[in-house]
C-alpha cells in the first residue's frame, strides 16, 4: 500500500523557496502514481489569485489553505491544532512533514489518535534569532519590550518542538540543514542527537557538464555576453539579511579591477533592484536584472563564472544553508562568499 504524504507547513507558499525547497523535492518522492501528497499551507489569505496561480503549476499535489494567526504564544495556535486535527485524523495511514517549529508544533499536537507512520520536523532555521535580529533597531520602549517577550515565546516554541522528550505518538526524525544547526539545537534546545539527521531531499541533483556547457553558451548567446566577459551572479532579494548593498559595493571593486566583469541579478524584486542599482553603478552595460521563473533559473547561473553570497557574521547565518548555494553547486558554480557560513568555511 502506497501511503499518502503530507507537508504542513507556517510561512505560505508564496515564499519564495517553495518551488526549491518544497514542491520539487516532494514532487521526487512521489515515484509511485497511487502516492498522494497534500501541502497544508497556514495562509493570510485563503484566497488569493497568487495562490491560484501557484496550485496551478502543480496539479498532483492537492493543496489545503488554513487561515494563520500573528504568533503571540504557542497555546494560542490550539485552534488551528484543533483544525489541523480534524484533516489529519480522515487520512488512512500516513507520513507527515512540517517545516519549521511552529509548523512542528501544530503537528505534533494535532497528529496525536491518527494514523501517522513517520513524522519529520524540518530544522531550517533559528526563528527566535531570526526574529530578534530583523527587530533588533526597535524604537520605542514599548515595541521593543513586544519585540523582546515575542522573541522569548519563539525561543519557548522551538525548544517544545526540538527538546529531548519522553516519547513521540509517531516515530519522529529532526531533519537539519546543517551539521551546525545540528548541534545548535543539541546545545541550546537539548535535542537528541539520535532523532537529528541532515537534510538531503532538497538538495538539487547536479548537472552534467554536457547540459551546464551547452546553457552556457545559448544563455551567453540570449544575453549578449561574450565569452571574455567574467559574469557575477547574485541570486535573491533585496532582503537586508541578503546583503544585496554590500554585494554591488563587492562587484564595484571587481569592475574596478576587470572593465570585463558583469552582474547578472536573479531576483523577484526586479523594479526596486533596478531603482537601487542605478545609484549605485553608473555603466548600465555592466549589468543585468531579470525576475525568471524557478524552472529556468539554472540556465541562467550556467551563464555565469562565480556565484556571490555575503552574509552578516551571526548565528542565523552561521548555522544556515541558502538555497542559493545549493543552486549554485547544481550547475558547479564557484562561490564566492565572506566565510559566515559553516558550509561554506573551507571552500
Amino acid at each position: 500500500m502506497k501511503h499518502p504524504l503530507v507537508f504542513v507547513l507556517y510561512d505560505s507558499i508564496t515564499n519564495s523557496i517553495f518551488d526549491s525547497q518544497i514542491a520539487e523535492p516532494l514532487i521526487r518522492q512521489q515515484t509511485d502514481p497511487q502516492i498522494t501528497i497534500t501541502v497544508i499551507s497556514f495562509e493570510k489569505k485563503t484566497e488569493s489569485k497568487r495562490l491560484k496561480t501557484i496550485t496551478h503549476q502543480y496539479p498532483t499535489i492537492t493543496f489545503i489553505f488554513l487561515k494563520n494567526r500573528i504568533f503571540l504564544h504557542k497555546t494560542l495556535l490550539n485552534p488551528l491544532v484543533q483544525k489541523l486535527h480534524q484533516i489529519l485524523k480522515q487520512l488512512p495511514s500516513y507520513k507527515l512533514i512540517a517545516r519549521g517549529p511552529i509548523a512542528g508544533y501544530l503537528c505534533t499536537q494535532a497528529v496525536e489518535k491518527t494514523a501517522c507512520l513517520e513524522f519529520i520536523i524540518q530544522a531550517r532555521a533559528i526563528l527566535a534569532e531570526e526574529y530578534r535580529f530583523t527587530h533588533a533597531h526597535s524604537n520605542t520602549i514599548f515595541t521593543k519590550a513586544v519585540h523582546y517577550f515575542r522573541a522569548y515565546f519563539y525561543e519557548q516554541l522551538e525548544r517544545s518542538v526540538y527538546r529531548k522528550q519522553f516519547s513521540y505518538s509517531v516515530p519522529t526524525t529532526i531533519e537539519s540543514v546543517s551539521p551546525t544547526l545540528k548541534e545548535y539545537l543539541i546545545t541550546n534546545y537539548y535535542a537528541d542527537a539520535n532523532m537529528i539527521m541532515i537534510a538531503q531531499s532538497d538538495i538539487p541533483a547536479p548537472f552534467s557538464l554536457e547540459v551546464i556547457t551547452k546553457w552556457r553558451k545559448n544563455t551567453r548567446k540570449e544575453l549578449n555576453l561574450s565569452e571574455n566577459r567574467f559574469v557575477y551572479c547574485y541570486n535573491g532579494s533585496l532582503k537586508p539579511w541578503q546583503c544585496p548593498e554590500e554585494t554591488l559595493s563587492f562587484f564595484k571593486q571587481e569592475l574596478s579591477k576587470n572593465r570585463n566583469a558583469f552582474l547578472l541579478i536573479l531576483t523577484h524584486n526586479k523594479e526596486e533592484f533596478e531603482a537601487l542599482i542605478k545609484k549605485r553603478l553608473d555603466e548600465p552595460t555592466t549589468y543585468k536584472v531579470l525576475a525568471v521563473p524557478h524552472k529556468e533559473i539554472y540556465r541562467y547561473l550556467a551563464a555565469c563564472d562565480a556565484g556571490v553570497i555575503l552574509r552578516e557574521k551571526n548565528s542565523i547565518n552561521w548555522t544556515s544553508r541558502p538555497t542559493k548555494i545549493l543552486e549554485y553547486q547544481a550547475v558547479n558554480l564557484p562561490i564566492i562568499h565572506n566565510n559566515t557560513i559553516a558550509i561554506l568555511e573551507n571552500s
